[in-house]
């Protein structure tokens, strides 16, 4: 009765075929960044939720994703204004097919509780023809305490289904602890399909250190990412990992800009993509 009810707006229909993508995030980028976390204007490119209960939440990111493949590789760019942002994401190629998001996320809430949510249209550009799409995601981010915070995401609520590639549903709940006026804060999430059991979820834990105020390090470890797929010989491919890691840093320039770069590592010692990203407060 869930799978029925729960906010469906779009269901879109299409054949299921055994070598598709599963698409969980958007880019790089957001999977540094946890859903429970608030108070920074990177944290609004993973849920939507974070918008409005962020104070100071206005400002213009850019990133970009490197892949395994010369060709291959994810330009997006992010703009916020008080509870209001929009999101634009562009794929090269997958598996042959070139991929254009654009999301608008709208978010009400207060320092206490706030909710998020975001549409998504999805161009799909295949050598013979374009396809288009919408999806949608929704948030909440709670904070009863200031040391505090709970977030729950749903992402692509409709779940959409292409020839090789799919944007499937799954859940994320998640912890963040904060420390020393937020200088160390710790984040534990969890991801899950419908139906999955809680012996197979996927789970990640991280934290974020501010040793001074112009410097931030992030580190976190995914544990069983079941379904990690990575790029070899120009092709997607399977393969079974006890975990996942990446570390990061960003540094503030001029009291205000932000860059940052993040690598993620498998337990095969491969450096699977890396990720670089600047924010401009407005």
């Amino acid at each position: 009765m869930f799978r029925r009810i729960s906010l469906i707006l779009f269901l879109i229909i299409s054949n299921i075929v055994s070598a598709q993508v599963d698409i969980k995030r958007f880019s790089e980028s957001q999977r540094i960044f946890f859903v429970a976390e608030e108070k920074n204007l990177l944290a609004t490119t993973n849920n939507p939720a974070s918008i409005g209960i962020n104070d100071n939440n206005s400002g213009f990111i850019l990133s970009y994703d490197f892949e395994n493949l010369n060709y291959q590789g994810n330009s997006s760019a992010y703009i916020s204004f008080n509870n209001f942002g929009f999101f634009y994401q562009d794929v090269y190629s997958i598996n042959s097919v070139r991929l254009q998001n654009y999301a608008v996320s709208l978010s009400v809430g207060d320092d206490i509780i706030s909710l998020g949510n975001s549409l998504r249209f999805i161009n799909a550009s295949y050598p013979d023809n374009d396809l288009n799409y919408f999806s949608f995601d929704g948030g909440i981010l709670f904070k009863p305490l200031e040391f505090i915070s709970f977030g729950l995401l749903a992402r692509n609520i409709n779940q959409i289904r292409l020839d090789s590639i799919n944007y499937e549903r799954y859940y994320s709940a998640g912890l963040g602890l904060f420390f020393l006026d937020k200088t160390f804060n710790l984040f534990a999430e969890a991801y899950f399909k419908d139906n999955s059991k809680i012996d197979n979820l996927t789970a990640t834990t991280g934290l974020t250190i501010t040793p001074i105020e112009i410097l931030e390090i992030r580190a976190a470890v995914t544990l069983n990412p079941e379904d990690l797929k990575i790029i070899r010989n120009e092709q997607f491919q399977s393969i079974d990992l006890n975990y996942e890691s990446f570390l990061g840093a960003s540094v503030k320039l001029f009291e205000a800009i932000k860059i940052g770069a993040a690598v993620f590592f498998n337990d095969r010692g491969e450096k699977t993509s890396f990720t670089t990203f600047i924010a401009l407060p407005l």
